[in-house]
């Protein structure tokens, strides 16, 4: 993740928000995250504060919500855990197939993914907040324990 001036950190994998197919490199060896989305939310999540001025300055701008990613302190939380890869899943038909793979279904949910692309955790629409997220992160260490010790007795 990186800090461009006058913004909050930005996530430097934060691909996928345009229409069409989201795709990725399932983890690299590490955690990562998908944020699923509507396509006006993947306009500026994670993309920092410039991203949401210049959606505020368009002329047909609709009112938006903010995300749990335009916080100073869940992005620095995020690299503490150190997740360094975050992919938008766009609500579109070619996302279908992720959004059943991670049965969801809202947007703004939050899919804490293992290295080989199983969910660890996630957070479902309006359980996605920043109280939640944060206690997830903190915990990120024991939660992915965890995770891997149910995963290893199977």
């Amino acid at each position: 993740m990186t800090t461009s001036a006058n913004s909050v950190p930005q996530a430097d994998a934060a691909k996928g928000g345009e229409a069409g197919k989201t795709t990725f490199k399932a983890g690299a060896g590490k955690p990562y995250i998908l944020y699923f989305c509507s396509q006006q939310l993947s306009e500026t999540a994670g993309l920092g504060t410039e991203a949401l001025r210049a959606r505020a300055k368009k002329k047909d701008a609709k009112p938006y919500r903010l995300t749990v990613f335009e916080s100073r302190t869940v992005m620095d939380a995020f690299k503490k855990a150190g997740f360094t890869e975050f992919y938008k899943v766009t609500a579109c038909p070619e996302n279908a197939e992720l959004v059943k793979k991670y049965k969801v279904r809202q947007d703004n949910t939050l899919v804490f993914c293992a290295p080989n692309g199983e969910l660890v955790t996630c957070l479902p629409g309006m359980q996605c907040t920043q109280t939640n997220v944060l206690r997830i992160l903190k915990s990120w260490a024991m939660v992915y324990q965890a995770w891997q010790k149910r995963h290893a007795s199977l």
